[in-house]
């Protein structure tokens, strides 16, 4: 996995026509130092890519969508708003090999999957705000694996069973509460999925 993950990042750097392999190799071992943790790994990043891939949605900028993915949870702890610190790591590890192209749009994908409201964001903005989503959809067996390894990771981090408890059904609340929690339409189709496995945490 490791390896189909790198030759997606290596490629996409690529189309930006740098000539620095160890500047790219230098953000690659980043981003695998940082993935090593029971949810927020790189299988979640693979699992991205997958589904992007199988929705059929064309992105208006593809690399930069692709770039986002990888970065959007080099920073993840318990503390809110850790997408606009990713956002940051991204900028320190690429703005110099990405000088001529800027890395802003980079960031405000990544920035996006902490909004709210959606209405001012992009097709792509959307995209990833979905795709990160999608750990909630799927078969409720997988739901309850990705589940585990979200509260092991957050044992991990320092919380509590009981605060664990808590987090998970406020969680789950607060997405139900949502209108829509794939508003996207090439996503649409695991809203029903989605909002199935969210109730039975609340069981």
């Amino acid at each position: 996995m490791y390896y189909a993950n790198w030759r997606n990042f290596y490629d996409t750097m690529m189309e930006y026509d740098l000539d620095d392999n160890p500047a790219i190799m230098k953000a690659w071992r980043y981003l695998i130092a940082q993935y090593e943790r029971p949810y927020h790994n790189l299988e979640h990043i693979d699992k991205m890519l997958s589904d992007l891939e199988t929705s059929h949605y064309e992105p208006e900028d593809k690399r930069s969508l692709i770039l986002a993915i990888f970065f959007h949870d080099v920073i993840y702890d318990l503390t809110p708003h850790c997408e606009n610190r990713s956002a940051k790591a991204m900028k320190e590890y690429l703005d110099v090999l990405l000088f001529d192209y800027g890395t802003d749009m980079l960031a405000d994908l990544i920035e996006s999957t902490d909004h709210e409201d959606d209405c001012y964001l992009t097709n792509d903005e959307l995209a990833i705000r979905c795709l990160d989503l999608m750990s909630l959809a799927g078969h409720l067996n997988e739901f309850k694996v990705r589940t585990s390894r979200v509260n092991e990771e957050a044992k991990m981090l320092g919380a509590t069973e009981e605060e664990i408890i808590i987090g998970t059904k406020d969680f789950a609340e607060k997405m139900l509460a949502k209108p829509m929690l794939f508003p996207f339409h090439p996503f649409h189709q695991h809203e029903d999925q989605a909002r199935h496995n969210l109730k039975w945490l609340l069981n």
